[in-house]
């Protein structure tokens, strides 16, 4: 979508997800999430607006009763994207807020990103990413890591062009249950349409062992499926 005459495009995502797992966690208890977003882009700027639903578990107020820690994340991000030598790079900041989160602003951080993406053959992509966060959000903690994602766009089927994937990534932290290696591996379905609709399906795992059964956090193998439509 574009706005004619001040150069600005819009883009606009909602998805539909099993689970809502952020670097091989999940974020929302290992049940279904809402999420959705818009973004403006100005030639090489960018800024927009993320939301998702998410299950923090509940912690004790003061009168005793058990209250949800937090039940929507939402990020305000903006940043730019330059290109060099075919190279498409996207440095970034974002501000995660939890609104109505027990207590409140408990959970809110900041962190900033860099990225790297590169195309071969117009079928074969390498991206690479590191972040930090200097007061990372369920670890009151400077947390910072880096990721890496390989992808390769296989023949036409009928309506579908997919795409296969894997990514594996590594945070470091203070503490030994905020370090730890995560990966993924998958396959993205896109229908070229309108709205243009991805279909996902996704294996998640972790070397961390502690929050495999948590009732909160989990980090155990899972398998992911989410649909996007994309506008």
């Amino acid at each position: 979508m574009s706005s004619p005459g001040n150069g600005i495009d819009y883009t606009a995502a909602a998805t539909f997800t099993t689970d809502y797992i952020y670097r091989g966690i999940s974020q929302s208890a290992g049940d279904p999430a809402v999420q959705g977003y818009i973004e403006a882009t100005h030639k090489l700027l960018y800024a927009g607006v993320w939301a998702s639903s998410i299950d923090f578990g509940k912690q004790l107020n003061r009168a005793g009763n058990l209250q949800e820690a937090a039940n929507l994340e939402l990020s305000t991000y903006a940043g730019i994207r330059p290109q060099w030598q075919g190279i498409h790079f996207d440095f970034g900041v974002a501000y995660y807020a939890y609104p109505d989160s027990f207590p409140p602003g408990q959970f809110d951080y900041v962190e900033f990103d860099a990225m790297a993406d590169y195309t071969l053959f117009d079928t074969l992509n390498f991206q690479g990413v590191v972040w930090w966060s200097p007061d990372e959000s369920t670890t009151n903690d400077e947390l910072q890591g880096a990721a890496f994602t390989v992808s390769y766009v296989l023949p036409k089927v009928w309506v579908m062009s997919p795409t296969v994937s894997a990514l594996i990534g590594r945070q470091w932290g203070e503490g030994d249950d905020e370090t730890y290696t995560y990966w993924n591996t998958g396959v993205t379905l896109k229908m070229s349409s309108h709205p243009v609709w991805y279909f996902d399906i996704r294996y998640w795992d972790t070397n961390l062992e502690d929050c495999i059964d948590a009732p909160t956090f989990q980090c155990g193998p899972r398998v992911v499926g989410s649909l996007t439509a994309s506008f």
